[in-house]
């Protein structure tokens, strides 16, 4: 009795580590190049990331130029198209906008929908926590629900920690004890660690649904048509229609 709760521990604590160990996104330079990495942002220009092997480490940044393809862990993948440049051309120096700064422009004046797929994304790139509080920031409904979603999403997290330390904790306690004081540690364990599973798959779940909601709020905010009205000016040079946005 004592070897199989100590073994259900233990697969337990194997499953959870191993959602861990394959956590990391992959880079593929267009040199042929791998970088295991945890991507933090993904810019117009550059991307963030840090090292998998040490995820509290520095905060790296890689010309977005140079990368051909990122595999995140939850397998999606983001595929980076190549812009070519032609030589003996200065967009700055003739006065018009680099292609940065034109969609820049644009999308100011027609925001582009988000997505919702294993996070929020935009024109199928991942964004970070900065880059979708800067978008929903005119949008107080959405950035409410993600606000709400986002807290969810880390209490959930610390949970998933907590399941490891407690399985851990006991199956240590249990080991060098004796039945029936073995199998007692172990069932409360396993208790403990069942509670913290259920707490954090369901503070994980409603944190996407409070995140999706926030997409789909903002989405339908972006979409409503612009208000207009048709003023009658009269003055010297006659009668005019004015059409104000």
């Amino acid at each position: 009795m004592k070897n199989k709760l100590l073994s259900l521990i233990a697969a337990m604590l194997c499953a959870i580590c191993t959602m861990q160990v394959f956590s990391q996104d992959l880079i593929i330079l267009r040199s042929g190049d791998e970088i295991q990495a945890l991507v933090s942002e993904i810019g117009l220009d550059q991307i963030k990331y840090r090292k998998y092997e040490n995820p509290n480490g520095p905060l790296y940044t890689l010309e977005k130029s140079k990368v051909f393809m990122i595999k995140y862990a939850n397998g999606s993948k983001d595929v980076f198209s190549q812009e070519v440049v032609q030589p003996g051309t200065n967009q700055q120096s003739q006065g018009v906008p680099s292609q940065s700064e034109a969609k820049v422009e644009a999308e100011a004046i027609f925001p582009a929908p988000l997505q919702y797929r294993f996070g929020i994304r935009k024109d199928g790139s991942s964004l970070s926590d900065a880059e979708i509080r800067a978008i929903l920031a005119n949008y107080p409904e959405p950035l409410n629900y993600y606000t709400q979603g986002y807290g969810l999403q880390v209490a959930g997290s610390v949970l998933q920690w907590s399941v490891i330390g407690v399985l851990i904790y006991t199956a240590i306690k249990a080991k060098p004890l004796d039945p029936p004081e073995s199998e007692e540690v172990a069932k409360k364990g396993l208790i403990v660690g069942g509670s913290l599973v259920v707490g954090w798959l369901t503070l994980s779940n409603i944190g996407s649904l409070k995140q999706r909601k926030a997409v789909d709020t903002y989405n339908a905010a972006i979409a409503k048509p612009a208000a207009y009205n048709i003023d009658l000016i009269l003055n010297d040079a006659g009668v005019g229609l004015a059409l104000r946005f």
